[in-house]
């Protein structure tokens, strides 16, 4: 336990190889600790060693198998690397036991799952994890529009509005709404739908997806500026718990961005932030301009209407890069060296979304390089 302990300090500092050796030791020591066995799994994945990852998360799978997350975890390196039949047969495997959160009413269904056929009847669609999956994920409907027509989509309540405006032959229910059983016939997770639908890159490339759009809450932000330079929105925070600290920007990084750059900067940073506002508005000369009538966390639309008004949006890997990407503005996303299986690996663009560049970080998970990056970029905006 202690050398477990020790792993879990070392990795959380970004110490990778003292703490693969550290947890190592606890499962030479405890053949029986899983979880010891999935960290050493996880290091090798966070430092893209894919196939050793592999090898553990096998031996796991091996060991353990009523363990599920040797099985998930398995998958998303597959899907990291474009090997799509396989990570999204392993990804079903986190319905087992919930490590995709699905939405209220899915583990009491009795009903069919939906085998990817079209029928007669209405298919049930529930959300999963948080709203940047939900957002990305629903970026499938359109295609599945073509194969059944008749669906109800159960999603958090945030996004029961924003998909209402979107899907108008979908009827869109919240999180908390009793949908009753005569209404539909089968039923599927949101993320389960990839496997018929996203399984070959030629699938992402034809998408009939182009964008998603809000009502116009005319929203008129060039009075704010009256150098009339372009508008940048920024999102630079995640409160996830398990990987916010390494997703997530310091107030004295993206305080570098505004201060280097003579753009125009508004925030679209969700969540209780404004003593990191208060912290950012002091490192720089610049001016970062907040809406606090605009509720950024629970309201959609209004966030949504902000994004549209920008240039461009710079942004972590969070619910503001999935919103700002899936309403096509041309959005700009940070992502650590260890990145989300979502965004894949060596590449520059999201398969999901036309208007993502992605800027990843080096071994050395630092930001450093990819903010001067973005700020040489930002000067050509400049002009």
């Amino acid at each position: 336990n202690s050398y477990f302990t020790l792993g879990a300090s070392l990795n959380a500092n970004n110490q990778k190889k003292d703490a693969l050796l550290a947890f190592k030791k606890s499962f030479k020591l405890d053949k029986s600790n899983s979880s010891a066995l999935l960290q050493i799994g996880n290091i090798y994945k966070d430092i893209k060693e894919f196939t050793k990852s592999i090898e553990i998360y096998r031996k796991h799978q091996k060991l353990f198998p009523n363990i599920v997350s040797g099985y998930w975890n398995e998958s998303t390196i597959h899907l990291r690397n474009q090997r799509f039949k396989i990570g999204w047969d392993k990804y079903e495997t986190g319905i087992k036991n919930d490590n995709r959160f699905l939405i209220n009413g899915f583990h009491n269904e009795k009903k069919w799952v939906w085998d990817g056929n079209p029928f007669e009847g209405t298919l049930l669609i529930y959300g999963e994890q948080g709203l940047g999956d939900q957002i990305i994920f629903s970026t499938l409907l359109p295609d599945l529009l073509k194969v059944q027509s008749k669906i109800i989509l159960k999603v958090n309540k945030k996004l029961v509005n924003f998909y209402s405006h979107n899907f108008k032959n979908i009827r869109v229910y919240s999180e908390n709404d009793s949908i009753p059983g005569e209404s539909y016939e089968k039923f599927i997770a949101i993320g389960s739908l990839c496997k018929f639908l996203r399984t070959k890159t030629s699938d992402f490339e034809n998408s009939s997806f182009k964008n998603f759009d809000v009502p116009n809450q005319n929203l008129n932000l060039k009075r704010l500026f009256p150098n009339k330079k372009p508008i940048v929105g920024i999102s630079w925070y995640t409160t996830s718990f398990q990987t916010g600290v390494n997703r997530s920007l310091l107030p004295e990084e993206i305080s570098k961005v505004i201060n280097k750059s003579k753009l125009n900067f508004i925030n679209l940073q969700y969540g209780g932030v404004e003593d990191q506002i208060q912290q950012i508005q002091k490192l720089t000369s610049n001016t970062l301009v907040s809406f606090p009538e605009i509720d950024l966390t629970d309201d959609i639309v209004s966030l949504s209407n902000l994004i549209l008004k920008c240039d461009l949006v710079l942004t972590i890997d969070n619910t503001t890069a999935h919103l700002s990407s899936s309403l096509g503005k041309e959005t700009w996303i940070l992502l650590p060296y260890s990145a989300d299986f979502r965004w894949f690996e060596n590449t520059t663009k999201s398969l999901w979304y036309k208007k993502a560049t992605l800027f990843r970080q080096g071994s050395d998970n630092k930001w450093g390089n990819i903010i001067e990056k973005i700020l040489l970029k930002l000067k050509s905006k400049e002009k």
